[in-house]
């Protein structure tokens, strides 16, 4: 399946994330697209924020924390 979105940066995102979320390498032809249109630092940012969610989900998972657990509002 594929996802195509019109705004350049959203479709370099989700490609990112999708590549490194699925273990495979970059492409140059995606890394080419994701430095022109986010930059290294945007390019990091991304990276960045995939980790920290990724961190999240494992935690909870662990502790198997059910949906709409106390204290999950906040």
């Amino acid at each position: 399946m594929h996802t195509s979105f019109s705004d350049e940066r959203e479709q370099v995102v989700y490609e990112m994330a999708t590549c490194l979320a699925n273990s495979r390498w970059v492409l140059q032809g995606l890394y080419d697209r994701a430095v022109k249109a986010l930059g290294h630092v945007g390019i990091t940012d991304v990276i960045t924020l995939m980790g920290y969610y990724t961190n999240v989900s494992m935690t909870l998972a662990f502790y198997d924390v059910p949906t709409g657990a106390p204290g999950m509002a906040r």
